[in-house]
This record gives structure tokens, C-alpha cells and sequence, in this order.
């Protein structure tokens, strides 16, 4: 899959196999309903990660579709999780848990002022209501640590709360604890209105934390 000029997701092979119930299709498109089975998906690339392969247990009934466990293989590394959504209802569900660090190339997407590349473990979980993320609610919590190429001696880890209602992302607290500095943050991003606030205090946080993954090209 791509969007203009690049690819995000490339995907070797899909299967699915399954079981369902013909009685209880709907009458209306898409039709299909009540089914359940599994899901394999090998040889991913996600934002230039690799993944090796994608493998959950599926189900699909009411307009509600559930993976769940979900299991990810990145890095020789298997990371769990779910993921639940219910068209119907407009609610979502979603956690992964990476129990050892696997190695990426970026977090979320590369970028031409900040190296983000390291070694990433921890758990996020997220619930919501709505859709799109412009009319959408909901709350998150975040345990996760991050072991940047640049500076692998140094764990940087992140932990709190985020909640998101029509498109604006509020960190209530989030506290960041960089070898033995803390920094408590605070603040939100209206990604409708493209302003951000954020607060941040903190003790012995050396700057060169910050500038030593900044790069310029």
C-alpha cells in the first residue's frame, strides 16, 4: 500500500481460513458474518520495519471484528496483543505488549531532524470511541522503554496517561526518566487547529540527551 510517492506497507503473503455460519450472513453488503479462524501474514514491512510474520485468531460477527491473541514477529521477538473494534457500536480496543526490546529503524515514521532508531519494549494500551480520530474519544496508558542506536547505554523510559477527544491528544502527566533524570510532562496537541502545548519540569536532565539524537540533512 502507498500514498503518494512512498509505500508503507508491503505484504508478501495473507491467508485466512475460517468457518462460518450461512444462516447468519446479512442480507445487506457486505454480507458476510459470523465467521471465525485464523490469520497469517508473512514476510510485513511497516514503515520500512520488518516484520516477519502476523498470526491472530479472528472472529466476525455483528459488525464486530476481533484478533485476539494477535501475536507480531519482529526482530525474533513475538509481541502480544489484541485488537477489537465494533462498527456497530463505533468502539475500539487495542494493546500490544513487547516483553523484550526488538530493533527498529524509527519509531512511528522516520524523520529528517530526530533519529528515533533504537531498541523499544513495554506495553501500550488504547480504548476509544468514534470515527475518525477528528470525532473521536478515548484514553491510553503507556509503559515503554527505549534504548536509542546513538546512546544504548541509556534507557529512556516513558510512563502515564493520554487521552484524545475530536482530534486534540492531551498528556494529563507523563513522566520520562532518562538513566537517573525524571521529567514530569503535561500538555496536548490539536491536530485540527496544528497547535501544541507542553510543559515540562524536571531535575539533572542533561541537554545532551536531546541534542545528540538531533541530525541535519
Amino acid at each position: 500500500m502507498s500514498s503518494i510517492g512512498r509505500t508503507w506497507l508491503h505484504l508478501q503473503s495473507l491467508e485466512v481460513n475460517s468457518e462460518t455460519t450461512l444462516e447468519h450472513w446479512s442480507n445487506e453488503f457486505p454480507y458476510l458474518n459470523d465467521v471465525s479462524g485464523r490469520l497469517t501474514m508473512a514476510s510485513v514491512e511497516l514503515e520500512e520495519t520488518p516484520v516477519h510474520a502476523v498470526t491472530a485468531k479472528a472472529s466476525l460477527k455483528d459488525d464486530r471484528l476481533v484478533l485476539d491473541p494477535l501475536t507480531i514477529e519482529v526482530d525474533g521477538n513475538a509481541l502480544t496483543g489484541s485488537f477489537d473494534i465494533d462498527a456497530a457500536e463505533e468502539t475500539y480496543h487495542a494493546s500490544i505488549d513487547i516483553p523484550k526490546p526488538i530493533d527498529l529503524p524509527h519509531i512511528v515514521k522516520s524523520s529528517n531532524v530526530i533519529d528515533t532508531g533504537g531498541f523499544l519494549s513495554g506495553k501500550i494500551v488504547l480504548d476509544g470511541r468514534g470515527f475518525p480520530f477528528s470525532a473521536s474519544s478515548g484514553k491510553g496508558t503507556l509503559d515503554i522503554t527505549h534504548r536509542f542506536h546513538r546512546s544504548p547505554e541509556r534507557n529512556h523510559a516513558l510512563r502515564g496517561n493520554v487521552m484524545w477527544e475530536n482530534g486534540r491528544l492531551a498528556f494529563p502527566k507523563l513522566t520520562l526518566h532518562a538513566g537517573e533524570a525524571t521529567v514530569d510532562i503535561e500538555g496536548s496537541i490539536d491536530l485540527r487547529k496544528k497547535e501544541m502545548h507542553l510543559h515540562a519540569s524536571g531535575k539533572a536532565f542533561p541537554l545532551e540527551h536531546l541534542f545528540e539524537h538531533l541530525q541535519f540533512v
